[in-house]
């Protein structure tokens, strides 16, 4: 003796199981978009190492120059001792900051590497600059939220929930 299930209970089932799968979606969406938003901070770590290094390289340039024209004064006393200690004092601080932003760029680069399915050792150079109106990119931001579109779909499989387990409480035929 086989009972028949009420009518829509069926699609009751289907239409929750449709909706969960809609949240699981969202749920990989939003993963992607968030392995997205940590590569670009890296990328943007990877920038401001690199500017921040092309800085330094040309304050130590300039800072050899001085050195060598307070060497000069200071052997024709012309000027003091201090000055060319101190710039010395100076350059060599900056080279160990240069050795420090190459240890902090490897290390970065690193942890980018996995998630742009690269190999260890490839060469990562940073993004050039982009100008970015932030008034016009707000609003097409909250419209593609990762997480306001798995909370809909949440809301959405919840509901369907709801149907189902309503059509479940009718008697089978």
């Amino acid at each position: 003796d086989q009972e028949l299930s009420f009518p829509g209970k069926r699609s009751a089932r289907r239409l929750a199981a449709q909706a969960e799968a809609e949240v699981r979606s969202r749920e990989l969406a939003q993963a992607r978009r968030e392995i997205a938003r940590t590569i670009r901070e890296i990328f943007a770590d990877l920038y401001r190492l690199d500017r921040e290094r092309d800085a330094a390289i040309i304050t130590l340039e300039f800072l050899r120059g001085i050195a060598g024209s307070a060497r000069i004064r200071y052997s024709t006393g012309d000027g003091d001792l201090q000055t060319p200690l101190r710039i010395e004092l100076e350059a060599s601080h900056l080279e160990e900051r240069l050795i420090d932003l190459e240890a902090e760029r490897a290390s970065t680069t690193t942890r980018l590497l996995p998630l742009l399915a690269r190999e260890e050792g490839e060469p990562v150079s940073a993004l050039p600059t982009v100008g970015v109106e932030m008034d016009s990119v707000l609003p097409l931001a909250l419209g593609r939220s990762a997480e306001v579109e798995t909370r809909r779909a949440e809301l959405l499989a919840a509901e369907t929930t709801v149907a189902m387990f309503r059509a479940e409480a009718r008697p089978n035929l």
